[in-house]
């Protein structure tokens, strides 16, 4: 190969492993694939997200990932206050 072709082969070699580079897409920290944003489908640590108010908790919760929520005009604190609101009992 000449060195334009072994420079776009590593070109290609190196966009590939970024693609799959299991990183969180909120905070760039590694991450597996136990949670996924339920709008983008990029894996994101579940603190990087608002887990949904009916999923079951643990290993694959669904959730909503800031970024999505953010981008929606939502904020992520908005949203935490909305679910602490909703669960919260006043006792008289």
């Amino acid at each position: 190969m000449s060195d334009s072709q072994d420079d776009v082969f590593d070109n290609i070699v190196e966009e590939e492993a970024y693609a799959h580079d299991d990183r969180c897409r909120v905070c760039g920290g590694e991450v597996g694939d136990a949670h996924q944003c339920r709008i983008c489908k990029q894996n994101v640590h579940l603190i990087c997200g608002v887990p949904d108010k009916d999923s079951e908790e643990g290993y694959g919760q669904k959730l909503t990932c800031s970024c999505c929520l953010n981008s929606k005009g939502i904020t992520l604190i908005q949203s935490f206050r909305n679910e602490v609101k909703d669960k919260t009992v006043l006792i008289f």
